[in-house]
């Protein structure tokens, strides 16, 4: 059964230096196969559900009309609550000289078909695997909208998102002083906040869309599984 999806639509990350600007990564998914897993295990993309007998994660040509192909997380009931695709970048601003990195991603979340309505992250680790922050979309009906995560404290931006749409969010990173700034669709989510307050080294590890299942029979914090778990490859 159809239960809930995450697509990315287009990605790019770029790392802005004293001197030059210099791209990272980026991709349209033009060149990745169609089908169900197809996501993880290209261009250096990685999940934990990346042999599942199931479409958690994969390469679709018609979830976003006009944009060719895309990618999706959240299609069939996972095999566990926390679902993630992640690339490793293995960016050190310090060592790098970089004074800023950009990361901009088209996306959109679709409603579930069972009543269920989820949580997904676009987060960043460092290049040790530690967590240090996200974006978080909040489908869930009492906590519905786009939320700030440094890694202590969870912040409302007071933004929503539209499901069924396609939205961009871009995020401005400066390493060096340990601040932010996000806007979803050109509106501001905020700006010039703290990033992280891990306390663990600053450096652009793994970029990660991650997927939290919702479960009505018990209670459960926004940030459930966020700090205790690492992408690692």
């Amino acid at each position: 059964m159809k239960l809930r999806r995450f697509a990315i639509a287009l990605l790019a990350l770029t790392g802005s230096a004293i001197a030059e600007t210099g791209l990272l990564y980026e991709t349209d998914f033009e060149q990745f196969s169609i089908g169900d897993n197809q996501w993880a295990g290209n261009e250096g993309w990685f999940s934990n559900s990346e042999a599942s007998s199931t479409a958690v994660q994969g390469i679709d040509d018609g979830i976003v009309l006009g944009l060719g192909k895309s990618a999706f997380l959240g299609f069939n009931e996972p095999a566990t609550r926390w679902s993630y695709v992640a690339r490793q970048l293995d960016h050190d601003p310090a060592a790098e000289n970089s004074s800023r990195i950009d990361i901009d991603t088209l996306l959109g979340i679709q409603d579930s078909t069972n009543g269920r309505y989820d949580y997904f992250f676009v987060s960043i680790y460092n290049i040790s695997g530690e967590f240090l922050a996200p974006i978080q979309f909040s489908n869930e009906q009492e906590a519905y909208g786009i939320w700030r995560d440094d890694g202590r404290t969870l912040t409302d931006t007071t933004v929503d998102f539209l499901t069924g749409e396609v939205q961009l969010l871009v995020l401005h990173i400066d390493p060096i002083n340990n601040r932010w700034s996000a806007e979803f669709d050109g509106i501001p989510l905020f700006t010039d906040e703290i990033f992280t307050q891990t306390g663990k080294d600053i450096t652009l590890g793994s970029l990660a869309y991650e997927w939290q299942t919702t479960d009505s029979s018990r209670t459960m914090s926004a940030r459930f599984y966020r700090v205790t778990r690492e992408v690692t490859p």
